[in-house]
């Protein structure tokens, strides 16, 4: 089919999906050993919605090289080989899959349309299709009619194993997380108001000799409140720069190295919600200092 179908997919950005890889395959003879020739475009996502990409990029003139195919060949990451009369170089071989994607030979795709002599052709279009927790809505059937309007005679096969997994997958962890961020803002809010409650218990001299001097509730109320929301900000500066260095600087999943980047938009969010969160939290241990009565502070303290 028409490689032009991507761009059509992309000009939609209405889409049951995230992710778009143009893909040419063919099996090919190549030293002696049968091959699946693989060429792929960068990957597209629909229109206003930007996301990082999930796959790999071959350069022009670079070839990726599939575990046994690498093993037959003897072929090592940055040899120079050629492939159906043509010079490339290996950018990589990849790690044993136990799948076709072993004797996978990767390249760039219009390479490989001009090695096969099929330009502007591609014969496959790989999606990663949206995640719906809606069990009433068919993923499927809505993709199969999305693609009925606009490449009417192509067809729509789903990975199952793979969908359902990733599907589990992220079911779970929305439900981890929908048991653990509670805990974690209650443990947090617990911990600001026992903090709060000790300031106030340490500073009770100071609150009745700042009563008798005449200073009212309101000041002594924005004492607390204003360093709870100094400490919201702090943990709200600390908070993101651990958690996006540990973002970087720890990659779970291989296929994710190199991918991630600074969501520089959501700090100021968080200097937004963390000083309100704190001072929400120490509110309570607040209104009793400006409760307390002056008399019985500096009677005690005597």
């Amino acid at each position: 089919m028409d490689d032009q179908g991507v761009r059509k997919f992309r000009e939609r950005g209405d889409l049951s999906y995230n992710h778009l890889i143009a893909i040419l395959q063919r099996r090919v003879e190549w030293r002696g050993h049968s091959v699946l020739m693989t060429g792929i475009a960068s990957e597209v996502t629909p229109r206003g919605k930007k996301q990082s990409s999930m796959g790999f990029v071959v350069e022009r003139g670079a070839v990726v090289v599939g575990y046994e195919t690498a093993r037959r060949l003897e072929l090592k990451e940055g040899n120079s080989t050629e492939f159906l009369g043509k010079e490339f170089e290996v950018a990589r071989c990849l790690a044993e899959s136990g799948s076709r994607d072993d004797v996978r030979v990767y390249m760039d795709l219009a390479e490989a349309q001009e090695l096969l002599e099929l330009p502007g052709r591609i014969n496959e279009i790989k999606a990663l299709e949206c995640y719906c927790r809606d069990p009433k809505v068919d993923s499927l059937a809505k993709l199969r009619q999305e693609l009925s309007e606009i490449l009417p005679d192509a067809q729509v096969l789903r990975m199952q194993a793979m969908a359902v997994a990733r599907k589990k997958q992220r079911r779970m962890a929305e439900d981890y997380f929908a048991v653990l961020l509670p805990m974690v803002m209650l443990a947090s809010a617990l911990w600001i108001a026992l903090l709060t409650v000790l300031n106030v218990r340490d500073r009770r001299v100071e609150i009745g000799i700042l009563r008798a001097l005449g200073h009212g509730s309101k000041r002594i109320a924005w004492l607390f409140l204003g360093k709870s929301i100094l400490l919201g900000l702090v943990a709200a500066f600390v908070g993101f720069a651990i958690g996006t260095g540990a973002a970087h600087g720890f990659d779970v999943f291989e296929t994710s190295a190199g991918q991630v980047q600074t969501q520089w938009l959501l700090l100021p969010i968080f200097l937004i919600l963390a000083p309100v969160f704190a001072a929400i939290a120490s509110l309570v241990p607040t209104l009793m200092a400006v409760t307390d009565d002056p008399a019985i502070s500096l009677r005690e303290s005597q």
